[in-house]
């Protein structure tokens, strides 16, 4: 008796094509459904040439130098004893604050500054280059 032989199987390979529809739909599903969330933004009155600008006694003049130092009314204070200077004095909200800001300055100490300043409501600022 003979026996039939046995045809060698095809090796099948496994499509790719499926996976990669399903990768997209799962991909595009996520970009809809994901939320592009606005973080928190600062807001800088930033003076234009024509405006006059206000009467330097009315106003806080706080210096911000690259080594961390800040002078404000002839003291200097660090960024931590700002917020208690700032709380004890208790400035208006219509209170004009300048600051003046040192060319090499580390833009985190300028946003810490002027995150400080707002916390106490004091959002009539402007940022000028530091004269030396």
């Amino acid at each position: 008796m003979r026996l039939p032989k046995r045809l060698p199987r095809a090796v099948r390979r496994i499509s790719l094509t499926p996976l990669i529809d399903i990768v997209f739909i799962l991909l595009l599903f996520f970009i809809l459904e994901s939320n592009f969330l606005r973080f928190g933004e600062l807001v800088f009155n930033i003076p234009r040439q024509d405006q006059p600008g206000e009467s330097a006694t009315a106003a806080l003049d706080i210096q911000v130098f690259a080594d961390g130092r800040i002078w404000l009314d002839g003291q200097a204070l660090q960024p931590a004893s700002l917020d208690a200077y700032l709380e004890d004095r208790k400035y208006d909200v219509q209170t004009a604050v300048f600051v003046r800001a040192q060319d090499e300055l580390p833009i985190q100490l300028l946003v810490n500054v002027v995150d400080i300043l707002q916390r106490h409501s004091l959002s009539k600022l402007q940022i000028v280059e530091l004269q030396e």
